[in-house]
């Protein structure tokens, strides 16, 4: 079994994440292409790890905003919420 690990970023658009954001799509791809090649004989996944409700990212932020900013990014995961810790 191979198990790759990624993060919301390649499909949740943000600023100050040009690095990030392509390393997780090619890390995704990576695994998709993997499971393709090598299924059956051999499992391949992707685990992708969301944006956690309590964030030092939104600690200058109003509750209102805090939560919009969650609602917001949690539309835009297939889980369609962010994480709970």
């Amino acid at each position: 079994m191979l198990i790759f690990i990624s993060g919301t970023l390649s499909r949740a658009i943000t600023k100050n994440a040009s690095c990030l954001g392509p390393v997780n799509a090619a890390i995704e791809c990576l695994a998709k292409c993997l499971a393709l090649e090598l299924g059956p004989r051999l499992r391949v996944s992707c685990i992708s790890l969301t944006l956690p409700r309590t964030t030092a990212v939104t600690a200058g932020m109003s509750a209102k905003a805090q939560e919009g900013m969650f609602r917001g990014f949690g539309k835009s995961i297939p889980a369609g919420r962010v994480g709970e810790v």
